[in-house]
């Protein structure tokens, strides 16, 4: 298992790096990951074997990322889907309801698609900018 993780993390350095490369131009530098994530329960709590695989899954993948931004000297952030609103609301200063409204305005700028997954993007691109 360690070289598999060994493996995944070499792997998420050189993804990461490859994203930062063909995006990434001008002189600042990216300092922060921010990681949506579904649920951060502790899978070991899970009764359920099968729904306990699948969190220590998405666990695994999560860590492997947080270790890859690390070695490219970035942060991670960590939003969680049940309370993503609550934690931007906090920490950009805004109500939640403001937030939601500023999404569906950009997402009627950028087009589609304009899915959760890109909504979460959004907002943790934003929670980075002020952290």
């Amino acid at each position: 298992m360690r070289t598999a993780r060994r493996d995944a993390e070499r792997r998420a350095v050189a993804a990461l790096q490859e994203l930062l490369g063909t995006h990434h131009r001008g002189p600042l530098k990216p300092r922060f990951v921010a990681l949506g994530v579904g649920s951060d329960v502790d899978p070991f709590t899970l009764g359920n074997l099968h729904i306990r695989a699948h969190a220590r899954e998405g666990r695994f993948y999560r860590e492997v990322l947080e270790t890859a931004a690390t070695a490219l000297g970035m942060r991670s952030i960590l939003l969680v889907e049940r309370n993503a609103f609550g934690t931007a609301s906090r920490v950009l200063s805004c109500a939640p309801a403001e937030l939601k409204q500023t999404l569906a305005t950009t997402g009627k700028a950028a087009g589609r698609p304009w899915r959760r997954d890109e909504q979460f993007a959004m907002l943790g691109a934003w929670v980075a900018l002020v952290s």
